[in-house]
């Protein structure tokens, strides 16, 4: 999977919610630096993350995932 491409469609989940990364990050149980980490595509967001991310923004995980490769 590649993260990049996972990061970009959950960063864009986010700026269509106007979320903010520190709600958001709370909503998924890490700090706001961590949840930037992955936004940025430095670390992978893990399955769980994903879930918890969709959750708080009320979209499902697998939209995330969309056009992305394994």
């Amino acid at each position: 999977m590649n993260r990049r491409n996972v990061a970009e469609q959950v960063g864009a989940n986010v700026a269509a919610a106007c979320a903010s990364v520190e709600d958001l990050a709370e909503a998924a149980d890490m700090s706001a630096p961590d949840l930037n980490d992955r936004l940025t595509g430095v670390v992978p967001f893990s399955v769980t993350e994903l879930t918890r991310v969709g959750g708080f923004l009320r979209t499902p995980a697998e939209t995330f995932l969309r056009g992305v490769v394994a």
